[in-house]
């Protein structure tokens, strides 16, 4: 049984790790943003998911995570190798423990990719 201050801690310890996190994930979004390799908000899902497709050539680059914050939900991308070892259920765990709620989950694939997409409504996030 942990006591309180070792809750504490580790909760502490879990925020700073998602912190460094999305502060990865912002730097790499702003280096693929810098390559043209995001798509505009407002187009089609079709449309989204050639434009990762097309961005995705190279399978060193993969895996993509794009996230979409649209106000009050998200839109999350995640374009991996199609023999990637990814466990979705891990993901949207995250996305709730962070306070979102996951309403639409769809994949296609393309080649030997898969683009998985998740609809997110966002209650409240620590991070601002």
């Amino acid at each position: 049984m942990l006591s309180q201050a070792d809750k504490i801690e580790q909760a502490t310890n879990y925020i700073v790790e998602l912190k460094e996190r999305v502060d990865n994930l912002n730097k790499r979004k702003g280096q693929l943003e810098m390559t043209g390799i995001t798509h505009e908000a407002g187009t089609s899902s079709n449309q989204q998911n050639t434009t990762l497709n097309d961005a995705t050539m190279a399978d060193s680059a993969l895996p993509i995570i794009d996230v979409k914050d649209l106000g009050s939900s998200l839109e999350v991308q995640l374009v991996m190798a199609l023999e990637g070892n990814i466990m979705l259920h891990e993901v949207i765990r995250v996305l709730e423990e962070e306070g979102a709620e996951v309403v639409n989950a769809t994949f296609s694939t393309s080649g030997n990719k898969v683009i998985h997409t998740l609809h997110a409504k966002v209650f409240w996030f620590i991070f601002t």
